[in-house]
């Protein structure tokens, strides 16, 4: 319903980016698909020549009102909705939609230092429900550079990186706390060995995540049937999604035992 009231590409992606927002701000496709609807059918002229920045203003000022489902069944959605309206958006502008503070702070009419903060207030409340412990990621990637671009990434989210050359450099104290491996397909002497690491990761039963071509995805399967697996070249956003939906399953079936 919604395509057909928005015609052209351009108008298309740019409802498809609203939705895409107010989807995670309200916890689903259902109340996002409600309030789109409704501004189509009394504000349609608001949608002409709307830059990206507007049209996620636009949503988000519409959103506050919206009914939000209940009872969701996934621990990463569950956390986010439990965090007030505000910061949660800015959570989402921030660290999912790619917005720098200040853009958050335009769409959400206040200071981009405000919005920064509030992020981070989502952030540690988000941590406080899913992780009673701290959050440590294990890289073991011989790839400096990727090893490096995956550091910074998690420490924008406030995890804990440390690199490795072995899954068996784990220490005790380290699986104590929620474990993520992170490995890569070449080794230190060009050998393509990492299904095998990812396998010794998951036998012993941490989380993995394998970043490696999408060619090589069927060697990891193979090795590690329940490894998430994520294609280089990877965008920052796309692993950040990923470690914290890996770590909120991983905490949910720690519970569960």
């Amino acid at each position: 319903m919604i395509a057909e009231m928005t015609p052209g590409n351009a108008m298309n992606a740019l409802i498809h980016r609203m939705r895409r927002y107010l989807a995670t701000l309200l916890g689903g496709a259902a109340p996002a698909d409600r309030v789109l609807v409704d501004l189509l059918k009394s504000e349609p002229h608001r949608f002409q020549n709307l830059s990206t920045l507007e049209a996620l203003r636009l949503a988000h000022a519409h959103a506050g009102g919206a009914e939000q489902p209940l009872g969701l069944k996934d621990p990463l959605r569950r956390a986010l909705m439990e965090a007030p309206f505000n910061r949660r958006a800015a959570f989402i502008l921030t660290h999912l939609e790619g917005l720098d503070a200040a853009e958050a702070g335009w769409v959400l009419g206040m200071p981009g230092t405000v919005a920064s903060r509030q992020a981070q207030a989502a952030l540690e409340q988000m941590k406080a429900t899913l992780f009673p412990g701290s959050l440590l990621a294990v890289v073991v990637d011989h790839d400096t550079l990727n090893a490096r671009r995956v550091c910074r990434s998690l420490e924008l989210i406030s995890v804990e990186t440390r690199r490795v050359p072995s899954p068996l450099d784990i220490t005790d104290e380290d699986a104590c706390r929620p474990v993520l491996l992170i490995t890569e397909a070449i080794d230190i002497n060009g050998d393509s060995r990492g299904p095998e690491t990812a396998c010794s990761a998951g036998t012993a039963g941490q989380p993995v995540l394998c970043i490696t071509d999408a060619g090589r995805f069927e060697a990891f399967r193979r090795h590690v049937p329940k490894a998430r697996l994520l294609a280089k070249p990877f965008g920052a956003l796309a692993l950040r999604e990923c470690v914290m939906d890996m770590m909120s399953a991983a905490e949910a079936s720690a519970r569960l035992h």
